[in-house]
């Protein structure tokens, strides 16, 4: 057989399927990885971004009067007066869209998330505002009573009430599905920001971000 640079053209063909077969293994578990670390980055960047912007808010006593709304208006004039202008925003909506998702957002587990009912689009509950950053991120904030924090967003904040930040990191784009580009963090004044499900064991954590839950622990494995 005729030989190229002393390697017949069979051995050349052999050593292109076995790179082609290499390729094939190896490219998605690197994109896979590379989504993963751009994932956790933006998480994290958030999570600092958001966490600091609440401290002051607390150290200002916004909190005081958050901690006591139970409607939309409440909820734009506390954002206003405490927050909005320490988020760098394109957009800010109250129980109207365009700040979040048209459709419903999904779970985990490939089910219509809605934790707490809903008179809107967003799936999430019913005294929400929303907004959109200025680096694409979708956020949807919403007060909650003890028990729903710790039933719902598995935080226990004692007698405490309490913020739901869901956020969206990739904006509109899909798969729009918690655990996998939708975040979930809590805030209650005695333990500031912290991501939700804190106080779950690691069997429920586990079992939440899989496709049997809805997948609001997940962000625990990204803010260990």
């Amino acid at each position: 057989m005729k030989k190229i640079l002393g390697f017949t053209l069979s051995d050349v063909l052999i050593a292109l399927v076995i790179i082609g077969i290499i390729a094939a293994i190896t490219v998605p578990m690197i994109m896979a990885n590379f989504q993963e670390q751009e994932r956790s980055s933006k998480i994290k960047k958030f999570y600092a971004a958001f966490s600091n912007a609440m401290l002051f808010v607390k150290s200002e006593g916004g909190w005081e009067e958050i901690g006591l709304t139970n409607s939309t208006k409440s909820m734009q004039k506390w954002y206003e007066t405490y927050l909005g202008f320490r988020l760098i925003t394109t957009k800010v909506c109250y129980k109207e869209s365009g700040c979040w998702n048209d459709n419903y957002i999904k779970g985990y587990n490939g089910k219509v998330f809605s934790d707490l009912g809903t008179n809107d689009n967003t799936g999430l509950g019913t005294n929400n505002m929303t907004a959109i950053l200025s680096d694409g991120t979708l956020i949807s904030i919403d007060d909650y009573y003890p028990y729903q924090i710790i039933d719902i967003l598995g935080v226990d904040s004692g007698e405490e009430r309490g913020l739901g930040i869901f956020f969206d990191i990739n904006g509109v784009k899909e798969p729009n599905t918690l655990g996998k580009d939708i975040f979930v963090l809590v805030f209650t004044y005695s333990q500031g920001v912290v991501p939700a499900y804190k106080d779950k064991d690691t069997e429920t954590v586990n079992s939440n971000c899989s496709s049997s839950g809805t997948g609001i622990s997940c962000i625990r494995k990204y803010l260990k």
